[in-house]
């Protein structure tokens, strides 16, 4: 941030104030709301008295988990005063994003879907899937109720219930990929829903969970009318069964790999 002497800084301050008065934001109530939490900020001494509101909040965090690079060079650049990348890192991990559908994540989509105002068109869409290779690792997350362990293999109850039948024992392995499901709104809309550590999920793992997450989708008001699945030999049984079904109301596509 660049620091100015207090004669330069009382003329901001006037600049600010007469550009208020005097219209020169127009009408548009965002513009207006930068306008006045940036004169806000230069009367703030010190970053720890700084308050954000939750709207410069959201715009911050969209450019900054687009672009972390972009996002700090225009922070340091001077012409705005913005929050720290630590700060946004914090608002974006404050939704729990453990394996599965939570509903926390679905409440998250659904103020985000409101935030912009998005048609009901929009919020009619798709799931994208994709499984990517990952590399096996282990390490201790430290959470409220204590330490857990990431990078096991966590498909669901049902999962690991129907694999302690097959194999007649209860066996705990490490992750070597990971399943991602992505909502894909027919206006742009998209929103990662879901993620599940796996070692290759099978087809009827994925099937159950495919349906699972359309009806964990309806309750949020989003609807599912086609499915992209990257064409791999897991996914080529699934779309078999849901055409054989008359689909999700809609239509399979199979295309290459989508990371998100």
């Amino acid at each position: 941030m660049i620091l100015f002497s207090n004669n330069a800084h009382e003329d901001f301050v006037t600049l600010f104030t007469s550009a208020q008065e005097t219209g020169a934001c127009g009408n548009n109530p965002d513009l207006l709301l930068l306008w006045d939490e940036q004169k806000k900020m230069l009367q703030t001494k010190g970053a720890t008295g700084r308050r954000w509101h939750p709207k410069i909040i959201r715009m911050c965090l969209s450019i900054w988990m687009r672009s972390p690079r972009a996002y700090e060079e225009l922070k340091r650049s001077g012409m705005l005063i913005l929050p720290s990348g630590r700060l946004l890192s914090m608002y974006k991990n404050c939704v729990d994003q453990n394996p599965g559908l939570n509903d926390a994540v679905l409440e998250w989509m659904v103020r985000e879907a409101d935030n912009t105002c998005l048609p009901i068109e929009g919020r009619n869409g798709g799931i994208v899937l994709d499984e990517m290779a990952i590399q096996e690792d282990l390490q201790i997350k430290f959470t409220a109720e204590g330490a857990e362990v990431v990078g096991l293999v966590c498909l669901g109850d049902e999962n690991d219930d129907m694999q302690t039948i097959i194999s007649g024992e209860d066996t705990t392995v490490t992750a070597t990929h990971v399943l991602q499901m992505v909502f894909l709104g027919n206006t742009g809309f998209r929103f990662p829903i879901a993620h599940w550590p796996t070692r290759e999920v099978d087809p009827a793992t994925l099937y159950t969970q495919f349906w699972n997450s359309v009806k964990w989708l309806r309750k949020g008001g989003f609807h599912v009318t086609f499915c992209c699945l990257d064409g791999d030999r897991q996914t080529v049984p699934l779309s078999n069964c849901i055409l054989r079904e008359g689909s999700c109301e809609g239509e399979i596509h199979n295309s290459k790999p989508v990371h998100s």
